[in-house]
């Protein structure tokens, strides 16, 4: 197997409050590889720039189940990461009913999606990939006009859910009725309150695996869950594995992808036949 794989690629300052970075996978698998990829709440546009037997445009919204993806023959793809509750804004629609599945953009309506995918397919060289897609997630702004105190407002209810708050707090914190958060949740999120506060505790779980030596009894009480094994199961859930295997991996697997906060999705065995 020979892989090449270029992340934590910034947009422009104009996009930095909707995105999070583009990142590209160019390699050749050969045997197919088998790669976990782990849960999380951000929306993703990947552009497919090697033809594959799937729709080469696709939209992956809020996934909170983790699924296995397999590399095989060449595999060459750009990737969007919106920060949480702004893919709409782009996508000129709720993400509703978009979660957990890859959607095709005929599905969607993304504006001039498919001219972008044969614009990025023609480039030279990445940077001219990342000036591209720059260029056309600005004009898809820029025709959507989005209320700036409804994006003021979707970055605090993110940051709040990032903090760990629940359901009942987080509308507090808003200055909400429960019913008005649990609307804005699936439409902006694309995900019930209830579910993305499971994963962002889960979230912060992670991380504190990832900081130091804690004792797993402590950490349930700390995070607020009712006992170690619900902890273990709800880790399970999100991550497809158990915190003891999620542990040696994280010792047995390092890749530059792991330096970045924005990307757990990939972070996992890229260069390694672990799985």
């Amino acid at each position: 197997m020979v892989s090449e794989v270029d992340d934590l690629l910034s947009p422009c300052p104009e996009l930095q409050r909707f995105v999070e970075g583009y990142w590209q996978r160019h390699g050749s698998y050969q045997p197919a590889k088998r790669v976990r990829v782990l849960a999380d709440a951000c929306t993703k546009i990947i552009f497919e720039l090697v033809p594959m037997p799937w729709p080469s445009c696709y939209v992956i919204a809020t996934q909170l189940t983790p699924i296995i993806v397999t590399l095989t023959g060449e595999v060459h793809r750009i990737g969007i990461r919106f920060r949480p509750g702004m893919a709409g804004f782009f996508l000129n629609r709720s993400l509703d009913g978009l979660g957990d599945r890859l959607t095709s953009f005929t599905e969607v309506s993304v504006a001039e999606g498919e001219q972008m995918l044969g614009q990025l397919r023609e480039a030279c060289s990445l940077s001219v990939r990342v000036h591209l897609v720059d260029g056309w997630l600005l004009s898809l702004l820029a025709a959507a006009q989005p209320d700036f105190h409804v994006v003021a407002e979707t970055s605090r209810l993110s940051h709040g859910m990032r903090n760990g708050l629940p359901p009942p707090a987080l509308a507090g914190l808003m200055g909400w009725p429960e019913r008005r958060l649990q609307r804005v949740c699936r439409e902006r999120f694309g995900a019930t309150a209830a579910n993305l506060h499971r994963f962002y505790r889960f979230e912060i779980l992670q991380k504190r695996l990832n900081s130091h030596p804690v004792e797993l009894a402590d950490l349930a009480a700390e995070l607020r869950f009712s006992d170690q094994a619900h902890m273990a199961r709800e880790f399970r859930h999100f991550a497809g594995t158990t915190i003891s295997s999620f542990l040696r991996e994280r010792v047995d697997v390092g890749n530059v992808q792991d330096k970045g906060d924005w990307l757990p999705v990939l972070r996992r065995a890229e260069e390694s036949g672990i799985w």
